[in-house]
């Protein structure tokens, strides 16, 4: 465990440096470096304006690189010596509320977003528009239908459609059966005969209809 602290305490230190003299010399080369231009010319730079007159060269000075060293490094060690003993977060006596609690975002989330969304849904959507609109309309064709529905059915379904139409038939051909059954004897010369009836008595009729038209 001390071995792995140790390891990642140097690594962090090389980074620290590595990182603060690379953007030390990339300032001193941008910033700090004298353009290469005669002397006696004019330099116009156009950096918020318009310059006659050639900027003033910046020494190297080590105080800025010493200085940002130190403060990184200082940093690295002072994180170091005091969380080295740290194993879980309960043992951290330097916990700052604001960032421990991720600047209190999720219970502002909560406060002004999830918590008026489920105040609207439960109270407006739920309360308000389902169950006092929507099952109000409801209720008021419920009744209107229900006694709608009663009528027809007693009013035209049982006595037109069953007890006219669908028992009605039945019965008439129940009726038309018995008097036709005594007929049905199983004899050709029967058949035949009444056959021979039915022909002569619908040729009369044709016939005194026809005579009494002419």
């Amino acid at each position: 465990m001390a071995r792995r602290r140790f390891t990642i305490l140097f690594t962090l230190l090389g980074v620290a440096f590595f990182v603060s003299v690379v953007g030390f010399g990339l300032l001193y080369v941008l910033v700090g470096r004298a353009p290469s231009v005669p002397s006696n010319a004019t330099l116009v730079l156009k950096v918020g304006g318009t310059l006659a007159e050639l900027p003033e060269t910046l020494e190297f000075n080590w105080i800025p690189l010493l200085t940002s060293l130190l403060v990184a490094l200082g940093g690295l060690a002072l994180g170091y010596f005091v969380y080295r003993n740290v194993n879980s977060p309960a043992e951290d006596r330097l916990q700052i509320p604001l960032l421990k609690n991720k600047y209190y975002f999720d219970e502002a989330y909560n406060f002004l977003f999830v918590k008026p969304s489920y105040w609207f849904a439960e109270n407006v959507v739920y309360r308000f528009m389902d169950q006092t609109m929507i099952d109000g309309v409801l209720h008021l064709f419920g009744p209107g239908t229900s006694g709608i529905g009663s009528a027809i059915r007693n009013y035209f379904d049982l006595p037109v459609i069953n007890r006219f139409f669908g028992d009605g038939s039945y019965k008439v051909t129940w009726w038309f059966m018995r008097i036709v059954r005594p007929i049905q004897t199983g004899r050709v010369q029967q058949y035949l005969l009444f056959a021979l009836s039915i022909f002569v008595i619908v040729g009369a009729i044709v016939g005194v209809a026809i005579y009494l038209l002419a």
